[in-house]
């Protein structure tokens, strides 16, 4: 929390005790205070997002290595991924339906992954989730 919060009860600065989902506020004077939990929307996205790569991307070995191991291939494979002149898609890797609920999480893996190394992409339908 950036804010400070002070307690209604006795005027004190509120001690911040969050974690995870969780959401605790305590006042180390009185011991007053509240608790609340967030929730994950993503959670519930059933949303079968795709993850395409753009041409134009640099054949390093790390951004091999990358494209290497998200689209389960070897390097010769991930070379012809990152040549190609038209958006090849990334994610999923095949054909066969992957389990929805977990795309969610794999995609953000993915894009985040991507985005560190600066290699370009884009997801569709449009990503709502930050990564």
């Amino acid at each position: 929390m950036t804010d400070k919060i002070i307690c209604e009860k006795c005027g004190c600065e509120m001690t911040d005790r969050s974690s995870g989902d969780s959401i605790c506020v305590e006042c180390p004077q009185c011991g007053w205070g509240w608790a609340t939990t967030t929730y994950d929307p993503s959670l519930d996205d059933n949303t079968a997002y795709e993850l395409w790569l753009l041409p134009g991307n640099a054949q390093s070995k790390e951004n091999l290595q990358i494209i290497a191991k998200i689209s389960h291939t070897n390097f010769l494979q991930a070379k012809k991924l990152l040549d190609c002149s038209t958006p090849v898609k990334l994610y999923p890797f095949d054909d066969s339906s992957s389990n929805t609920l977990s795309r969610v999480s794999e995609i953000r893996c993915i894009a985040k992954t991507l985005s560190s190394a600066a290699i370009c992409f884009y997801i569709v339908p449009d990503f709502p989730y930050n990564y």
